[in-house]
């Protein structure tokens, strides 16, 4: 038992619903709530900055009190992205609901969850809630699971999310009563030229840093797509902007095409891109984006 088994939340996400005393800050009442629920739950748990995702599990060295982060906190195989239906909504349009799961995927975790809170016939009813965003919120849990290879979780509401954390968190401390090594999540390869199993964990620290790194690898990798973008004929800065916002690289923006499921659907899947005001990409561009920078014609995509 060197190790204990720790959920850490990430500092934006809200679970509890008490008021703040007198002179507390935002981040302290946060982190008294998430304790004292994880406490009712019998777990321990933490509030901490994660790069990516809003909960995550690491093996704490039993050592003192640690802030989530510190040097023996060992990030462990999992990960969970959780979305109450409006955010989901709100993410589907902004297209945060891609890059959060992109950035999931890079991460090196194996194990990642995508957890979808509330209930989405009560959803649908709303009147603020357009027949087009209902159905979109109600595929996007299916696409996730099927194309992404996330496991969807269902939850009614804040308290039943938690529940289910407290859960996991409970069956990992059970998984993880004799924690090897290679039981860490995005692991460091050896060093050597010894190719065999071994993978020393890394901290959550190191987590996060090799998450920023990535992220920025990946806005400079926006800008030459960009680039690539505007040497097609009527599609300027502004458009570039809208279609790298959709489709952060060109592989996100190919792999969107294989799935449209016709050369024709495929031709026209940028045309609907705001670019601003009441402007879209339009038919036209979208068709040269196409044809000109991945050589396709008008025929089925393989």
């Amino acid at each position: 038992d060197e190790y204990e088994v720790v959920l850490v939340v990430d500092n934006r996400e809200q679970f509890g619903g008490g008021r703040r005393a007198a002179g507390q800050s935002r981040s302290e009442h946060r982190l008294e709530e998430v304790r004292r629920i994880a406490a009712a739950h019998g777990i321990a748990a933490e509030v901490g900055h994660l790069e990516c995702g809003d909960a995550t599990w690491v093996a704490r060295r039993r050592r003192g009190t640690h802030v989530a982060g510190a040097a023996d906190d060992y990030v462990l195989d999992f990960a969970v992205e959780r979305k109450s239906l409006e955010d989901l909504k709100l993410s589907i349009q902004d297209d945060r609901y891609r890059q959060q799961k992109f950035f999931l995927k890079k991460s090196g975790l194996r194990n990642l969850g995508y957890l979808v809170e509330g209930d989405v016939a009560r959803f649908a009813d709303r009147p603020d809630v357009s027949e087009q965003s209902a159905k979109a919120v109600g595929s996007a849990a299916v696409q996730t699971e099927v194309w992404d290879g996330f496991s969807v979780i269902r939850t009614e509401d804040v308290k039943e999310t938690f529940d289910v954390l407290a859960r996991m968190t409970l069956a990992m401390r059970e998984r993880f009563a004799r924690m090897r090594a290679e039981d860490g999540a995005a692991a460091r390869p050896p060093s050597g030229d010894e190719e065999d199993d071994r993978r020393e964990p890394l901290t959550l620290t190191e987590y996060n840093a090799n998450l920023v790194v990535a992220k920025r690898s990946l806005s400079t990798l926006k800008n030459v797509w960009g680039s690539m973008l505007m040497s097609t004929t009527g599609l300027g800065p502004e458009y570039a902007q809208a279609i790298t916002d959709r489709f952060p690289t060109p592989g996100a923006l190919n792999a969107a095409y294989i799935n449209a499921g016709s050369a024709e659907a495929a031709a026209s899947l940028l045309a609907s891109t705001p670019v601003s005001g009441n402007r879209t990409v339009g038919p036209v561009v979208s068709k040269r984006v196409y044809a000109t920078l991945f050589g396709h014609e008008l025929t089925p995509l393989a």
